[in-house]
């Protein structure tokens, strides 16, 4: 329920723990609360649904966990690919700078966004290949631009399974 319609939000634990402390209270009260006219089918009720949500509610609180722990394997693996994109443009300027030409990459910008640095990943090992074709002994490291590609696919599929 929201605020508009005039009720709390509150939590499905704090809802069930309501519920298992009403049903302590009905129990203790049972004779008074049936000489009262309490109709105890509702009791029943109460009774057979929290039965039905608690362990939908474990669900629930794990489901939540292994979401949150995704989430961070994404992000240290997302950093991981923002150090390595750094590292392979840092190692082509100076491989550039070896071989006598002008061309510079400029510093990559501060995008976070993963498409961002998965795509900035590719582009790099792209430039990587063309170079060492075209300009061969100065940049040998081919190691860092098949880990370079790898990591951006990898990178693409994990934030393609995030949303």
């Amino acid at each position: 329920m929201n605020k508009k319609k005039g009720f709390r939000k509150i939590s499905i634990t704090s809802f069930i723990q309501d519920a298992v402390d009403l049903r302590v209270n009905c129990e203790k009260d049972k004779e008074k609360l049936i000489a009262a006219n309490l109709q105890w089918c509702k009791y029943d009720e109460l009774l057979e649904k929290t039965e039905e949500l608690i362990p939908l509610n474990s669900k629930l609180l794990l489901c939540r966990e292994g979401c949150k722990y995704e989430v961070s394997c994404l992000q240290e693996f997302a950093r991981e690919c923002y150090k390595l994109r750094s590292k392979l443009r840092s190692a082509l300027n100076n491989s550039f700078e070896m071989a006598g030409w002008e061309r510079k990459i400029p510093g990559m910008s501060r995008k976070k966004a993963y498409i961002d640095i998965s795509q900035d990943l590719m582009d790099l090992a792209v430039t990587a290949e063309r170079f060492m074709f075209k300009a061969p002994g100065f940049f040998t490291d081919k190691q860092i631009v098949s880990k370079a590609r790898s990591h951006s696919a990898l990178l693409r599929k994990m934030e393609a399974k995030k949303t």
